[in-house]
């Protein structure tokens, strides 16, 4: 029989048809040699792409012979939950605007920019006219909120808003428009600094994402000689893969310093790893708070510790804080809290309102901060190239803050004039943080909450354990397998030594082309080597119940297997 699959296989090798093709039926517990060899060198969103792959291929195959079959990717990052009360505002605006736009006209296919004057009262009656449509009463109540708690001009916002929504006009100024900057001002302050009063003003940038947040700030930093080539940069590990790589780029040539968190602390940093902060050659600190892929806060003491090792020695440090999950946490608090002068924070509204394809993030400085006080104390050499760079904007360098210097180095000076996050996303954004503001309850919060938290239990009941213990400012977007650890628990020490001989990659190929099921290795976030990462964001509880079972019944399998690799 043997001899037979053998001469089978080579027979499909010669006609083109790779083995792993066929995948076993897993209800048959067996499954063909795969090799995990030349996947060991590609990126975590390589082989995660290249696992869909697999699934889908294999899927494919059973669907095409009448089998049941569905991909499950535990890998994606794209939330599967939205915020639909904003949109329906953000709709009805604009039906208003157009319809407005077009009363100027006769022509049925021309409109004309409306006028400042009494456009709120317009506003306010053509809302009052739809009293049962949800997007109105959403827009009635979140406008005159904002107007009376932030003292805004009724005209001056309503203005704005429709201007930006119809995207009829370059966003003035590029680096955000001026009444949103109240409003998303007064909504980080509760994402952020837990309601903090009176509101901090930050100084904004909206971009159009995470990656080029990370992109503008970086190369700002690097033309304003923050950073050189050879210096160090400290991140705090596990992290969002790209983030470990975009240092290291040849553009920057950064040395990366790790700070890694500890497992069996949930994640936070010993006194040990924070020190190696008192290392003058460490230029940025770079976090994720909350993390990805641990989903976990620094908590307090953690934080505290930072703050007062970058007061007392680390003046001139520089921290870029990722809080974009923030708004999944309780009573969150960021590093802007202790030390606001020293921290950058980039701040998605991605994942919690469902709006990736939106690209909303802000760039969040401090008004008085280390970067400008840096920029001051450049040698006169590089103080007089960056003025010839940046005389377009001003005469006088020192009136140029760093964060304007972001703003025309995103469009390479000359061009900046038409930079900035366009109308309609900046709209969507402003609306977003009034029913943020709005939420006091926490309404919304706790339905996303309580929906994460219910596939996070069917996750772990498909593995036959119990839920993990949910800690204090953990986010459950994401959580943390230990394959090994599941291995040694479920089947004893010798088979865990065994499974460590092979290979993680092994275990998520047989996941993909047995069960059609993607997750990630931790290992490509700077995690441990044989942790894997499942996303919760994306699928129904009752899909994340499978992916436990697939887990299980994988490791089932390669235990079956075990007694004949020892022969």
């Amino acid at each position: 029989m043997k001899r037979t699959l053998l001469i089978f296989i080579i027979l499909l090798s010669i006609i083109g048809v790779p083995a792993g093709s066929f995948a076993a039926d897993p209800s048959q517990g067996s499954s063909p040699s795969r090799s995990a060899a030349g996947y060991e060198s590609l990126t975590t969103y390589e082989l995660g792409d290249m696992l869909v792959e697999q699934a889908q291929a294999i899927c494919q195959k059973r669907l095409s012979r009448g089998e049941l079959c569905e991909v499950l990717n535990a890998g994606q990052e794209t939330p599967n939950f939205l915020n639909t009360t904003a949109r329906e505002g953000f709709a009805l605006l604009l039906t208003f605007v157009t319809d407005l736009a077009h009363s100027y006209h006769k022509n049925p296919y021309l409109g004309m920019r409306p006028e400042m004057d009494g456009i709120s009262v317009k506003l306010d009656k053509y809302l009052s006219k739809q009293e049962n449509n949800k997007g109105a009463i959403f827009l009635r109540y979140a406008l005159g909120l904002v107007m009376e708690k932030y003292n805004l001009n009724p005209d001056k916002l309503v203005l704005e808003l429709v201007d930006a929504a119809l995207g009829a006009v370059y966003p003035a100024p590029p680096r955000i428009l001026p009444q949103t900057e109240t409003i998303v001002n007064a909504y980080l302050n509760k994402a952020i600094l837990g309601n903090q009063t009176p509101v901090v003003k930050f100084d904004l940038f909206a971009t159009e994402g995470t990656s080029a947040a990370f992109t503008y700030l970086f190369n700002s930093m690097k033309t304003n000689k923050l950073i050189r080539p050879g210096d160090q940069i400290a991140v705090v590990t596990p992290i969002y893969a790209p983030y470990l790589d975009l240092p290291a780029m040849s553009e920057f040539n950064l040395t990366v310093v790790k700070l890694q968190g500890d497992p069996k602390k949930g994640w936070q940093l010993s006194d040990a790893e924070i020190d190696k902060l008192k290392d003058s050659r460490i230029k940025v600190l770079v976090l994720a708070n909350p993390g990805n892929p641990t989903g976990v806060s620094l908590d307090m003491g953690v934080m505290v510790r930072i703050a007062e090792l970058v007061k007392t020695v680390r003046r001139d440090l520089i921290i870029i804080t990722d809080t974009g999950e923030a708004d999944f946490v309780d009573n969150y608090v960021s590093l802007f809290k202790h030390i606001p002068e020293n921290t950058i924070g980039i701040h998605s509204y991605s994942k919690y309102f469902g709006v990736p394809g939106w690209h909303l993030v802000l760039i969040i400085i401090n008004p008085t901060n280390v970067i400008d006080r840096l920029i001051s104390r450049l040698p006169e050499g590089d103080r007089s190239e960056l003025a010839k760079r940046y005389q377009w904007k001003s005469l006088d360098l020192d009136k140029v803050k760093f964060i304007d210097r972001m703003v025309l180095d995103s469009r390479d000076v000359a061009l900046s004039y038409k930079g900035g996050l366009s109308g309609p996303q900046q709209a969507v954004m402003c609306l977003f943080s009034i029913f943020d503001l709005m939420d006091t309850d926490h309404t919304y919060k706790k339905s996303v909450q309580n929906l994460l938290n219910e596939r996070h239990t069917q996750l772990y009941g498909g593995l036959g354990l119990p839920p993990t213990p949910q800690q204090p400012g953990q986010t459950l977007l994401y959580t943390l397998i230990d394959i090994k650890n599941l291995a040694q628990t479920t089947y004893g020490e010798d088979f865990a030594k065994y499974l460590t001989q092979t290979s993680l990659i092994d275990f998520l190929l047989r996941l993909a082309r047995d069960y059609s099921t993607v997750c990630l290795p931790a290992k490509g976030f700077a995690g441990p080597e044989w942790t894997i990462r499942i996303s919760l964001v994306n699928l129904n509880p009752e899909e994340y119940k499978k992916i436990g079972s697939h887990i299980k019944e994988t490791l089932q399998t390669m235990h079956n297997e075990w007694p004949d690799k020892q022969k």
